[in-house]
């Protein structure tokens, strides 16, 4: 926070070189020098008996209008303000003293909070079609949610609605594959079922899964999930699961195909069926909080 040598509460000034730090203010005036034991003897003049709220417009060298107060007589009209000022505001109850309202506990756990889920938060793209595995998609996007991550649905046309096998389930698509952009999104989820099937047979949605692969961020595939990847040409010298009639698709595009609940090499995580589940989300969640570390 800064203050102009001649501060009218008014005023606001645009040039960094007519102000000064307001934090060294409340140093008392035998360790001052200069310029600031200047500002300082100009503050006592003009404001010798009143506290003054100033409202930080968070913009090195500009003041927005300050709230002043008549400390003379009491000091409670002072404490009162400082009380109801915002946290992060300068509160300067008198010429020698210089403080910051201190956030309350409860106001820096959501500072903390808020901040938490800003940097782990992750745009999750799901890239789905018709007849996919209904738990598949289910299990892992409801995980995701309840971390605070994002799902964007993307296929083939943008408003259309695809079902799962069960048909209970229905699937809004948010974005076609043709109109998004690899930099939107930190991870990829690929249900399996017959939805990878149908979408290995356009270019877009093999293009996109080849880009996004590449490129390095965590791919989350399961159960027939790996044929969208054997069409993108991306596995071979990978390891990786998946369902068991698909195992030699999977060797056959130059993989190495491992028997486990959940497979993790480079930024690809698989599981190879529904019974898997638990595990492939948890290791889905744990890549995810590593992202956003």
């Amino acid at each position: 926070m800064v203050l102009p040598l001649d501060f009218n509460p008014d005023k606001k000034t645009d040039n960094p070189d007519d102000v000064i730090d307001v934090n060294r203010l409340g140093q008392r005036e035998e360790t001052m020098c200069g310029r600031d034991l200047e500002a300082y003897r100009q503050w006592i003049s003009a404001f010798g008996r009143y506290a003054l709220i100033l409202r930080d417009s968070h913009d090195s060298g500009k003041i927005v209008p300050a709230h002043r107060v008549n400390m003379e007589g009491s000091g409670k009209r002072a404490r009162d303000a400082f009380r109801s000022s915002p946290p992060g505001c300068l509160f300067l109850p008198g010429p020698l003293m210089c403080v910051q309202r201190r956030s309350s506990r409860a106001e820096v756990e959501e500072m903390k909070r808020v901040e938490k889920e800003k940097r782990t938060m992750s745009n999750i793209a799901v890239i789905i079609d018709d007849l996919f595995e209904d738990s598949e998609y289910t299990e892992p996007v409801k995980a995701f949610q309840e971390n605070g991550h994002k799902i964007i649905h993307v296929g083939m046309k943008p408003g259309e609605r695809v079902k799962g096998k069960k048909g209970g389930i229905e699937v809004l698509i948010d974005r076609a594959i043709r109109d998004v952009s690899l930099d939107e999104f930190d991870a990829l989820l690929i249900p399996g079922g017959y939805s990878p099937d149908k979408l290995r047979a356009h270019e877009e949605p093999v293009e996109f899964v080849r880009s996004f692969f590449n490129s390095g961020k965590p791919v989350f595939s399961i159960c027939h999930a790996p044929q969208l990847l054997i069409t993108a040409d991306v596995l071979r010298g990978r390891k990786i699961t998946g369902w068991k009639s698909i195992v030699q698709d999977i060797k056959n595009a130059g993989a190495r195909f491992v028997d486990e609940k959940v497979v993790e090499d480079g930024n690809l995580v698989s599981s190879r069926q529904p019974g898997d589940l638990p595990e492939f989300i948890a290791a889905c969640l744990a890549r995810l909080q590593e992202s956003g570390d």
